[in-house]
């Protein structure tokens, strides 16, 4: 049984949360190590690691989450508003390249072109980038195109549980926050599980936006815990704190 880690929302560097999320992140980084098998884990981290994704900012990120990788935890990142940009406002290419090569080191592999996929026991999990194609202020947009490729990805993959993540939480009402291509989501993208963040909330809900169970977390360092999860034998799905 493969376990999901999920965590979102680090904001390191962010001048809105109190307190240094460095540290913060250090610190859950160093619970989930402790308590968690990394044979039997895999960490999603939902997007937003840090305020704009300067080089300062992604040197941080890797101090911070490195020690996953080292201590042999399969990794999976989401690209967040506020990581390929100033504040999350604005899409930048040279934060755009640093988010890039944090991926790379930190996952193993160069996330150019999305959706990103891999298949660990009885999962497949498929990224994708709510971000890059941003429509005004925080909010988010996947494409039509990007969506198909991730139900394609869905669709060879038949005897397996479906986990689908990005960014951009699609319950969100907020129209500078939300994703702006929702209803298409809905229409386009059939899977067991979307994990999302950007929504600062502890949400779940079941079947909506093309998912038998959707669930954002808060933002994880500031809360000190994050949400595992996990697939019964019997189709189910369940989770804990950690």
């Amino acid at each position: 049984m493969t376990k999901l880690i999920h965590i979102s929302d680090l904001h390191m560097h962010d001048f809105r949360f109190s307190g240094n999320m460095v540290a913060a992140t250090r610190k859950l980084v160093r619970r989930i190590i402790k308590q968690e098998d990394p044979e039997e884990c895999v960490v999603v981290i939902s997007g937003d690691l840090v305020s704009s994704m300067t080089e300062r900012e992604k040197i941080s990120a890797l101090y911070a989450l490195l020690p996953l990788k080292e201590a042999g935890f399969l990794v999976e990142v989401s690209e967040g508003n506020h990581d390929n940009g100033p504040l999350g406002l604005i899409l930048q290419d040279s934060a755009v390249q640093h988010f890039k090569a944090l991926v790379e080191e930190l996952c193993g592999y160069r996330p150019d072109d999305y959706p990103h996929h891999v298949e660990v026991g009885e999962l497949i999990i498929v990224n994708m980038n709510s971000s890059r194609s941003q429509t005004f202020l925080a909010s988010g947009r996947l494409g039509t195109e990007q969506m198909d490729r991730a139900q394609a990805l869905i669709d060879a993959a038949p005897d397996k549980h479906s986990v689908v993540t990005f960014h951009h939480c699609p319950s969100s009402g907020n129209p500078t926050r939300r994703l702006s291509d929702r209803m298409e989501l809905k229409e386009r993208i059939d899977c067991d599980l979307m994990l999302v963040g950007h929504l600062h909330e502890d949400r779940e809900w079941s079947n909506t936006f093309g998912a038998r169970r959707l669930m954002s977390v808060a933002p994880s360092a500031r809360e000190d815990k994050y949400r595992r999860i996990w697939f019964t034998e019997e189709g189910g799905i369940e989770w804990d704190w950690g």
